[in-house]
């Protein structure tokens, strides 16, 4: 017979290798942001692996006018529940990119699954939600100067989600 508490040990371990905890919104991440060749896409929702790959591929998918996004995709547990102060104080010493893309609990769940876009540099923590599909021409313009994130983040809809040029 198994003593009482290896099987509350083995079903603890077993819960969490699946669900695993999300991390409280005032604690520090463990690890930091890796630094990345392209403009991360991070994930902090790890509840439903079909609507990230549906995400992740709508983000892959070229534009109409034949652009792609030059992201990279940050899929680590580690970044579980993390808010948005937390990936702003992930971010390593002289991060090399003016914005992040995260996929967070809001994205997954939605319908359409609005993007976090948040603004890095001299004045962090500006935000605003996109489309997936969108993200190819923010990414693009954001990159080149071509457009500023204000001129993005002052074209949202009525639900406050930026869906293409108007």
């Amino acid at each position: 017979m198994i003593p009482k508490h290896t099987v509350f040990v083995i079903a603890f371990v077993l819960f969490f290798s699946v669900f695993p905890a999300s991390i409280p919104a005032d604690e520090p991440l463990m690890s930091h942001l890796p630094l990345t060749k392209e403009k991360a896409v991070v994930r902090t929702d790890f509840s439903n692996p079909e609507e990230w790959k549906a995400v992740c591929d709508a983000i892959q998918r070229p534009s109409d006018e034949g652009f792609r996004a030059h992201v990279d995709f940050v899929d680590d547990k580690a970044f579980n529940g993390a808010s948005l102060h937390q990936i702003l104080s992930a971010l390593p010493p002289k991060y090399p990119h003016s914005f992040v893309f995260i996929v967070d609990e809001k994205t997954i769940a939605t319908k359409d699954h609005p993007i976090l876009v948040v603004k890095l540099g001299k004045t962090p923590g500006k935000t605003f939600r996109a489309l997936p599909s969108t993200i190819q021409v923010i990414e693009n313009n954001l990159s080149i100067g071509n457009r500023s994130f204000s001129e993005f983040a002052d074209s949202l809809d009525e639900s406050g989600v930026y869906r293409g040029p108007k």
